[in-house]
Parts: C-alpha cells; sequence; structure tokens
C-alpha cells in the first residue's frame, strides 16, 4: 500500500498536472480568440503562413530521394525471395 507520503507525492503531481493542463488550455483559448478577432489583419497573417510553410530547399536530398522513388515498383502480391 502507499504510505502517507508516497500518497501526498502522487496527489501533488496528479494536481500540478491539472493545473498546466488548465493554465495550456486556457492560454490556447485566449490565443485562437485573439486571432480570430475581427480587428486583426488577415493580409499579415497569411504573410507570415505562407512565409513558414515553404518546403526547405534541399536539393542533393529531394534529387536522392526522387530517383529511389521512381525506380522502385511496390507490388503487395508479391512475397521477397527468402534467405
Amino acid at each position: 500500500m502507499l504510505g502517507a507520503d508516497d500518497e501526498r507525492r502522487s496527489r501533488s503531481v496528479l494536481m500540478w498536472t491539472v493545473k498546466t493542463v488548465a493554465a495550456v488550455g486556457f492560454l490556447s483559448f485566449c490565443a485562437s480568440t485573439w486571432l480570430a478577432s475581427p480587428g486583426r489583419d488577415g493580409g499579415t497573417l497569411a504573410r507570415l503562413a505562407g512565409a513558414t510553410s515553404r518546403p526547405a530547399d534541399d536539393p542533393v536530398t529531394t534529387g536522392s530521394i526522387l530517383k529511389g522513388a521512381g525506380a522502385s515498383k511496390l507490388d503487395p502480391c508479391v512475397l521477397p525471395p527468402r534467405r
């Protein structure tokens, strides 16, 4: 059985978790309300989203993946040979 210290410790961890989840939920609600407010400039947010969603330019990795993916043929009915 749990002793008094273990029970108190588990209760304090549970309360810390509940408080943290409540704080994150409240901040998320406030942020979404602020972003959805009618006074916000949608063009600025759209430009910000467009600037941060561009894929990284790495032609070495992209080229090597593209060649290998184009050459492979996947057939789910064919079993690979056993070794």
